[in-house]
């Protein structure tokens, strides 16, 4: 527990899987007053549907990235099937084009085609993209069922923006503790409020930096 103890982790707190934590600061920011219109993540959050079927209790609307063996259904009595089979990279090629902007890169175009699924129950969009350039394919799910297809797309990629970093001191502690990316947003004082109201009590300062 050294490197726990240096970093302001107490003693009795526990591992954690990663979706837990991240739905904990979700909640903890909601209890003081910041919402998201959005939320985005990887396919390691979005392989977990324990952590989706939460969102849809809290009404957050999200669009997340899934692996290709991800299971959905297409109707309510239908079949659990993978995600690669129910929407295929042909599908893709066949899809709608849209542009993606990026600060950094040129843009990208990406081809997208949707279908509508449940997920243990819970009604999705299920999107397959390729990029036109590169061929990547990626597959994503959103609750989003009242959005239109270009928005759900450039909010999902969001999360592809160039990367800052920050970490967080404990309180009473000056030194840099619990060290993270922070993605698609520039270092603010709006920033920094969001943090700390997912960390309360235990944040007592945000430093950002340039991501090395």
């Amino acid at each position: 527990r050294k490197r726990c103890r240096a970093a302001g982790i107490p003693d009795e707190v526990g591992f954690r899987q990663k979706w837990k934590i991240a739905l904990d600061e979700l909640a903890r920011m909601r209890g003081n007053g910041l919402f998201c219109d959005w939320l985005v993540f990887d396919e390691g959050y979005g392989a977990m549907v324990p952590m989706l079927t939460v969102l849809d209790v809290m009404k957050q609307r999200f669009v997340g990235e899934v692996p290709v063996n991800f299971a959905v259904r297409v109707g309510d009595t239908g079949v659990s099937r993978r995600a690669d089979a129910v929407l295929t990279a042909a599908d893709a090629k066949r899809g709608r084009p849209l542009t993606v902007t990026r600060e950094t890169v040129r843009d990208a175009v990406w081809r997208v085609a949707e279908r509508a699924v449940t997920v243990d129950g819970q009604r999705y969009r299920l999107l397959v993209m390729i990029n036109e350039e590169t061929a990547e394919l990626k597959y994503w799910v959103s609750n989003a069922l009242d959005q239109p297809l270009d928005r759900v797309v450039r909010a999902a990629f969001r999360r592809a923006r160039p990367c800052k970093s920050f970490c967080v001191s404990p309180v009473g502690n000056g030194g840099c503790g619990q060290f993270s990316r922070l993605v698609g947003m520039r270092p603010s004082k709006t920033m920094a409020k969001w943090l700390r109201a997912a960390f309360q009590p235990t944040i007592g300062i945000v430093h950002f930096f340039e991501a090395s």
